[in-house]
């Protein structure tokens, strides 16, 4: 592991020794002069000595800081893949099982029986007569997603034996289920292996969609998701970035652990010490009036236990509480309790309530060293999951933006669409659907559904619309009180309904009509006739231009409801045409 040293610089015009130990007082270590993910020691020759932190690696020196020796397969030689930071060799120790042969193949590892053997390459070779077939895939039985990072990334060649039980056909396997209708593994006596396909060896995360940022891995000769490193989240729908993978992504006073910027302090000082984070870095010294190794435990000095004993407070010297607990003198007795954040017995040593996520339900994050609700990493109004320790968020239906920031609904009122939409829901969505009835025809006006019956339809158009017919002209009867339709055309030819008054009636068909003073002469006085439905003088009831009924000069009568036409006396002529002054000779 690279390290570089520091001495007093010298350059100043002074006459101090390099590498002679430092004066009382003085700390190399401060100012920090050392990179991220660094350790600052000093030498008994009083240097500051920089170190990277276990894990980590040079980048490309101390001075600069150090960080993970990989960042995807690419970093590392072609025999080995990125896992958490570090390249590992692809054949690890342990990946295959006993007298298994492993061969790293396209950064896969791939376990096989050796010749002469035959079994499960991932459990034991046994020797035996072999006939190998090479299947794409891993066994759950035999591997651990979590403990091996290439359990999803190997091949196993499976050879067919009387000691294994099962007969073998050189087709490859699917990516669905065994026990399906193309495929069958059962791993007993009598037992088969058969597959539809036609090539052995397919790789069933080739037509495998995973989310974004989220790889394809094979688990038990199936395609599974698992988030890219630095990644966390749903790898079905998709993964986001962790809070962290390196330190100098946390504040300063914070560490990256386990993709989470936490304090430090909780576990690297030792009992009584002071910590402060720098840089990234823990800094642990004794607080004023103690002495010893602040990595270890921190004892009060000589001048300190005597005041300490003039107070009465020696009972707490030397401290009889555990770990990450304070002493306090009560009633001449020493009270321990857990420092604040801790819990359990102080005597025997206080805890945190967590490090580690898998020390929480599964519902719950170490947080802060608490185990909490991790939901609060969602943004406004979006929904919650957690899934193994991680808040997956995501935006209720009908709501858009970002679910880790906010989300917001799609409109609250109409005029946030558009003329052709209508805001239903929280959704912009077309207001003509399922709006109007059978048949009947929808346009959008103003964010409103206008339905209509097409031409040669008839009916309400809201519930249904049927062919045309005639006698829907008149009904319902579109006329006004006590008045008829019946069907006919205008002018133009069109199908119109005629409205007229009833028999005995008259007035505005369209109105109304009203009944009339009769029906025929009857009805009326003997000096008036029936005209219209009303009784009127016969004299004066013409359907001519004329005023009269009878001629020029004649004299008119009404007699039994009807007209006499006379000429006057000394006139003769036709009363019906003409009457004239009589000339006599």
């Amino acid at each position: 592991m690279a390290c570089f040293c520091f001495a007093f610089d010298c350059n100043n015009g002074s006459t101090h020794d390099p590498v002679a130990p430092i004066p009382q007082g003085n700390d190399p270590c401060s100012p920090y002069p050392c990179g991220p993910n660094t350790d600052c020691m000093v030498s008994p020759l009083g240097v500051a000595v920089c170190r990277c932190k276990s894990g980590f690696f040079p980048k490309p020196d101390t001075i600069t800081g150090c960080g993970p020796q990989c960042d995807d397969d690419d970093d590392c030689s072609n025999t080995q893949n990125c896992a958490r930071g570090r390249c590992v060799n692809i054949c690890e120790e342990g990946i295959c099982g006993i007298n298994a042969v492993c061969e790293p193949r396209n950064r896969r590892a791939i376990c096989r029986c050796p010749s002469g053997y035959s079994g499960d390459p991932f459990t034991r070779c046994t020797a035996g007569h072999t006939d190998q077939r090479i299947l794409t895939g891993s066994s759950s039985s035999h591997s651990s997603f979590n403990s091996n990072p290439f359990s999803g990334n190997r091949q196993t060649i499976v050879t067919g034996s009387d000691s294994f039980g099962g007969s073998f056909s050189s087709a490859p396997v699917s990516s669905s289920s065994f026990g399906s209708s193309s495929s069958s593994f059962s791993p007993a006596a009598g037992s088969s292996f058969t597959s539809s396909s036609s090539t052995f060896g397919d790789d069933p995360c080739a037509n495998f969609n995973c989310g974004s940022n989220a790889n394809c891995l094979l688990r038990s000769f199936r395609a599974v998701c698992a988030c890219r490193a630095g990644y966390e989240g749903d790898p079905y729908t998709g993964c986001r970035r962790s809070e962290c993978v390196e330190n100098n992504e946390c504040p300063t006073d914070k560490v990256c652990h386990n993709n989470r910027c936490i304090n430090p302090c909780s576990t690297s000082c030792g009992v009584d010490s002071e910590c402060t984070v720098r840089n990234h870095v823990t800094v642990c010294q004794c607080p004023k009036g103690f002495t010893g190794d602040p990595f270890v435990s921190c004892n009060p000095s000589s001048s300190s236990n005597l005041a300490s004993r003039q107070t009465g407070g020696d009972y707490c010297t030397p401290t009889p509480c555990g770990a990450n607990s304070k002493c306090r003198v009560e009633n001449n007795r020493a009270v321990c309790s857990c420092q604040d954040g801790f819990m359990g017995n102080p005597i025997e040593g206080c805890r945190r309530e967590c490090e580690t996520d898998s020390q929480c339900d599964a519902n719950r994050a170490c947080l802060g060293f608490r185990c909490t609700d991790p939901c609060g990493s969602c943004g406004t109004y979006a929904d919650c999951n957690v899934r193994n320790h991680r808040a997956i968020c995501s935006c209720p239906a009908n709501f858009l933006g970002d679910p880790y920031s906010r989300c917001y609904p799609e409109c609250t009122q109409h005029e946030e669409c558009r003329p052709s939409q209508a805001c239903f829901n929280l959704k912009c969505v077309d207001p003509c659907q399922g709006a109007c009835g059978d048949r009947a025809e929808c346009r959008v006006e103003n964010h409103k559904a206008i339905c209509s019956c097409p031409k040669g339809y008839t009916g309400h158009p809201f519930t249904a619309c049927r062919p045309f017919d005639k006698s829907d002209l008149c009904n319902p009867n579109p006329c006004g009180t006590d008045a008829d339709c019946k069907p006919g055309t205008d002018r133009q030819g069109n199908d119109r309904p005629v409205c007229f008054c009833r028999v005995g009636y008259l007035g505005d068909p369209l109105v109304g009509c009203r009944r009339g003073q009769c029906i025929d002469h009857a009805d009326c006085p003997g000096q008036q006739a029936c005209y219209g439905y009303q009784c009127v003088d016969p004299c004066t009831s013409t359907s001519s231009s004329r005023s009269s009924v009878c001629g020029i000069g004649a004299r008119c009568d009404a007699r039994n409801h009807g007209a006499v036409c006379s000429c006057p006396i000394g006139q003769d002529g036709d009363p019906l045409v003409e009457c004239r002054a009589s000339f006599r000779g």
